[in-house]
């Protein structure tokens, strides 16, 4: 239960991080926790509050923390491969980021913004994937250096 209301934490951390400086960047000095162009965006400023959007964005921004939280515990098991754990994480953290970037205005719900997602994330998530594969190979070559002395 930690884990999970820290991970709610991160995320509203990260997407109030993200939504300050998309509107210090687009918005001329005025705050928007999602995008007004964006599809949800647009439904959204048209049919409630400012109060209400804010509320919403922040409990999307908790539910990719907790996704991120619960997509980990792939990374738990024993018996699968890396391989195995690699796909079904980057399977579950899309199918949650997904729903969840369209909800909180990040993308519009159009083909082609769900494809430059789509091409964005796998790169991003690559990369990332890259970096601590790489860490984590460092740390076991350290392990089995120390055992072997």
């Amino acid at each position: 239960m930690k884990k999970i209301v820290r991970g709610a934490a991160l995320g509203v951390f990260a997407g109030l991080f993200i939504s300050i400086v998309y509107s210090y960047m687009t918005a001329s000095g005025e705050y928007f926790p999602m995008s007004p162009k964006s599809t949800s965006g647009k439904f959204l400023y048209e049919n409630v509050t400012e109060t209400t959007i804010l509320l919403i964005a922040i409990i999307s921004w908790a539910l990719f923390g907790v996704g991120f939280t619960l997509a980990k515990k792939v990374y738990e098991r024993d018996d699968w491969s890396v391989v195995k754990m690699t796909f079904t994480h980057l399977a579950i953290v899309i199918l949650f980021f997904l729903p969840l970037s369209v909800l909180s205005g990040w993308y519009p719900l159009t083909t082609g913004a769900i494809v430059s997602f789509l091409i964005i994330f796998l790169v991003v998530y690559f990369i990332i994937w890259l970096i601590i594969f790489a860490i984590n190979r460092r740390r076991i070559k350290k392990i089995n250096h120390k055992l072997n002395n």
